[in-house]
């Protein structure tokens, strides 16, 4: 895709779903609601259909590379990651909350729908919501803008930390604890991308998020039924 092209997509992408999010301010006194307390709404198709479009735009400028082979090697990367990601989300959920329960940090009261027929919406609710984060944070931005900008090192740095920071700062509204959270579960997931989909020759834009959109599902759905209980 032209760069010019690219720019327009990722700058109608900041404006419409990036910067909405990082405008929200936290309130002490509200209510936290968990996967829209299985709700379906207008924003839950738009993410799935924006995630939908831009890993397919993702998988037929890239993925179609690969070999055969290579896509084979991709999926059983893909389920090692899988664990390895998984594991180190639940601990850093773990520390954290030790960490926040030890500074006697307050937490924001959270909202979880009563169990029943409407549990199954939840749980599609934060499958759409893990897909659409792992597409936007851990594939589109970080891509297009290796694509866009100079292929230094200082550069793609600095690209890895702004998109951690956005995707941190997303949750904002949930106190610092979540954004604390969102910081080091999105670093580990970035890698998670990298690590399970790169190809023999190292390139930067050989990544899958199907790891990563596994391992977080099932980090919030184990979260949402834990806690829900």
């Amino acid at each position: 895709m032209k760069k010019k092209y690219l720019f327009f997509e990722l700058t109608a992408i900041f404006i419409f779903l990036i910067i909405p999010p990082l405008s929200v301010s936290p309130d002490a006194s509200a209510t936290v609601t968990v996967a829209n307390n299985g709700v379906p709404s207008l924003w839950n198709l738009i993410q799935i259909l924006t995630a939908l479009l831009l890993h397919l735009q993702y998988t037929l400028t890239i993925q179609n590379k690969r070999t055969h082979f290579e896509k084979i090697q991709v999926m059983f990367r893909s389920l090692s990651w899988w664990a390895i990601c998984l594991g180190l989300l639940l601990i850093t959920h773990v520390l954290l909350s030790l960490a926040v329960s030890l500074l006697g940090i307050p937490g924001k009261e959270t909202a979880f729908p009563e169990p029943g027929a409407i549990w199954a919406m939840s749980f599609l609710n934060l499958a759409v919501g893990a897909f659409y984060e792992e597409s936007i944070y851990r594939e589109f931005i970080p891509q297009a803008l290796i694509d866009i900008l100079p292929g230094k090192k200082s550069v793609r740095i600095f690209i890895e930390l702004f998109c951690n920071i956005l995707f941190a700062f997303s949750h904002r509204y949930m106190g610092l604890p979540a954004v604390a959270n969102a910081a080091i579960c999105g670093a580990i997931l970035r890698v998670c991308w990298k690590k399970s989909g790169s190809d023999s020759d190292g390139s930067p834009h050989t990544g899958s998020m199907y790891a990563g959109t596994a391992a977080h599902f099932a980090y919030n759905a184990l979260f949402f039924f834990f806690a829900s209980h």
